[in-house]
């Protein structure tokens, strides 16, 4: 619950900003049902033209989102405080300490997502394994869930060994 909460009040930002895309996008079919071609083109050209301009906003966040909220999460954790997590300067140093290995564990995942994703499309297009997705969605969500946290758990750990060792160098 506190690696949700953490993740959730990050993600607030994109959350305010995708709602009212994604409503828009919803509402417009039923909206413009009883318009001709003539009112409903300017008005889709400008939902489109806002939409990709979001798109360019939401999707540079997301990402430095999904690189850098996991050490908030760790180091929430870690302290058993769900407040740490908002401790931005502690868990930051961390990050810092060790960014290449928070990066790589991202990599890791990322790669992992498309492998599960060519892997889920793979078993929809089969009619015998497609009975089987009640039974591996979750298996397989699950075993993502591993592959993100252990990888961020070890940059995690490396990234405190790494800030450690800086703290002693200059006192010696």
């Amino acid at each position: 619950a506190k690696v949700f909460g953490i993740r959730m009040i990050y993600a607030l930002p994109m959350i305010i900003l995708f709602a009212p895309l994604f409503l828009g996008s919803f509402a417009m079919p039923f909206m413009m049902d009883g318009s001709n071609g003539s009112e409903v083109s300017p008005f889709f050209l400008v939902f489109m033209v806002i939409f990709a301009g979001s798109m360019c906003l939401l999707i540079p966040l997301s990402i430095a989102i999904a690189v850098i909220v996991p050490a908030a999460e760790l180091h929430a954790i870690d302290k058993n405080d769900f407040s740490a997590g908002f401790r931005i300067r502690e868990w930051w140093a961390i990050f810092r300490a060790n960014m290449g290995g928070f990066l790589a564990a991202f990599g890791i995942y990322y790669a992992a997502s498309i492998v599960m994703g060519l892997v889920f499309q793979l078993l929809m297009v089969t009619l015998v394994l497609a009975c089987l997705l009640p039974i591996l969605i979750p298996a397989l969500t699950t075993y993502m869930a591993l592959i993100m946290y252990v990888t961020i758990a070890q940059a995690y750990r490396d990234g405190k060994a790494k800030l450690a060792l800086t703290e002693l160098a200059p006192a010696q």
